[in-house]
């Protein structure tokens, strides 16, 4: 059975990329500026804050901020872009998620 595949290690690089390391050795420099200059969703707009960004956290292989506010899928990562339905799916799933709430 194949190993599943985890974020070892993240690191933060100015202004807003992070550089990860997997567990299959592979490494990633993930730029998030784009999603995040595109969004206008407020959970999503508080990581313009760098601070707030930088405050991430790598739990189980799973990098997110917040207790999961933010999180996104290894296969994205280790690519180290984002394609460009990522932005649509992501701010789609957000207001999803406050629709439900009301």
């Amino acid at each position: 059975m194949p190993k599943a595949v985890r974020i070892e290690a993240a690191e933060y690089v100015p202004p807003c990329k992070l550089k990860l390391r997997f567990n299959d050795g592979r490494e990633s420099l993930v730029n998030f500026a784009a999603f995040l200059g595109q969004s206008r969703h407020p959970s999503v707009l508080a990581y313009h804050d760098r601070k707030r960004f930088r405050k991430f956290t790598l739990e189980d292989g799973f990098l997110h901020w917040n207790d999961f506010d933010l999180v996104f899928p290894w296969r994205i990562c280790i690519k180290g872009l984002f394609p460009n339905n990522l932005m649509t799916l992501a701010t789609t799933t957000i207001c999803l998620n406050d629709k439900t709430q009301n």
